[in-house]
């Protein structure tokens, strides 16, 4: 089983998708509503179960704050106070929750120190937890710089016992030119057989990964580059990676935004050559995921920026075969969102771009559609 997570408006939904074998009743979707700061377990079969997780008042919670085990049983977050923040200061109190959702307890909690942003990733076997960290703002007075500006934490997922750990205080990050005067948050993209592959966000932009991501061996602490993994659009299936890039020699829409304009979705084959898969030459491609349990690859496209239009762009998904054939999937002017379930995937949407519109989860498997969430 592995776990997708999504940030919409007040919801973070969390996708516990079985496997090619595993059964339709494996699979569960959390969501979250961060105006009653109450999570919802949405079932295949439409049973929901609300879950309070005591969160107080003043307390975010968003998609990448969080994390659940592929069986869904255990949620791990990070959680920023910030009402908690002291006159003069930027930092805010940060504290890790282990929580179990079977019996509505906490496991463990842990305070780690002020920051200004926290990310957090489970292990592909459940037994660890990656903490990413943003520390302070390079020039922040208010700011401890006996800490480092960024940090990568690995803890016992049982304990919160700390296990390792990476920043621009080791070595082997500062020789790959990570030092300790820009913020990054480390965007971890894979973490199992004691290995991590993780990107650099910058903060406090609009999330763009930065060249190149890394890959940590926590058997032997080296750390070295890592090519395609860095990239927007990213997307995994095993061994299998596509990527959205800009390719200048083809045809590119005009995004009318601080959105790349990427055109094309780019793969490596078997001789480990990069080749281009899909091409769209005027709709501007946003991102990936694999669907159908990898038979199918989903991709949205944004509406090219119309300057005369008053009206919302309109974003489409399409779904690319094996064979590469190309099909229409759905489209909105609202929020949406596509997420790989078993023999088929689930779409989130919304019916509007406005405050207030109405959120589906609905559940496509062959030609048959289930609403779950509404």
């Amino acid at each position: 089983m592995r776990v997708l997570k999504w940030f919409v408006l007040t919801l973070v939904i969390v996708l516990a998708a079985g496997s090619l074998s595993a059964q339709t009743s494996d699979w569960s979707a959390y969501l979250y509503n961060s105006v009653m700061r109450q999570l919802l377990r949405v079932d295949l079969n439409g049973t929901q179960t609300p879950i309070n997780l005591n969160l107080s008042e003043g307390s975010y919670l968003g998609e990448y704050e969080t994390a659940f085990t592929s069986d869904g049983n255990y949620m791990a977050y990070c959680t920023i106070d910030y009402t908690a923040v002291t006159a003069g200061s930027t930092l805010t109190p940060t504290l890790l929750t282990v929580y179990d959702l079977t019996t509505g307890t906490v496991l463990y909690q842990q305070d780690l120190g002020p920051s200004i942003g926290c990310w957090i990733n489970y292990s592909g076997d459940n037994s660890m937890l990656a903490v990413g960290m943003v520390n302070f703002f390079p020039g922040d007075p208010s700011a401890d710089t006996s800490r480092p500006i960024w940090e990568l934490r690995i803890v016992d997922a049982d304990s919160g016992i700390e296990m390792a750990s990476m920043s621009p205080l080791n070595a082997e990050a500062t020789d790959l030119g990570l030092y300790n005067d820009f913020s990054i948050m480390p965007d971890v993209r894979y973490f199992d057989n004691n290995q991590l592959i993780f990107t650099g966000i910058l903060w406090g932009t609009e999330g763009a990964p930065v060249e190149p991501a890394f890959l940590w061996d926590l058997n032997s602490s080296d750390l070295q580059a890592f090519d395609d993994w860095w990239h927007w659009g990213l997307a995994i299936n095993g061994r299998e990676v596509v990527w959205l890039e800009s390719d200048s020699t083809l045809p590119i829409g005009n995004p009318g935004g601080p959105v790349p304009a990427s055109n094309v979705v780019r793969s490596r084959d078997t001789a480990g050559e990069m080749v281009t898969i899909y091409h769209s030459p005027d709709w501007i491609l946003l991102d990936t995921e694999f669907i159908d349990n990898g038979r199918r690859l989903a991709m949205s496209l944004l509406e090219p920026f119309d300057p005369n239009s008053t009206e919302a762009s309109e974003v489409r998904w399409v779904a690319l075969d094996r064979a590469g054939n190309v099909s229409d999937l759905a489209s909105t002017t609202g929020f949406s969102q596509i997420g790989n379930a078993p023999e088929g995937y689930v779409y989130l949407s919304a019916n509007s771009p406005n405050v207030g519109a109405t959120m589906t989860l609905d559940y496509h498997t062959g030609d048959q559609t289930r609403t779950l969430f509404t």
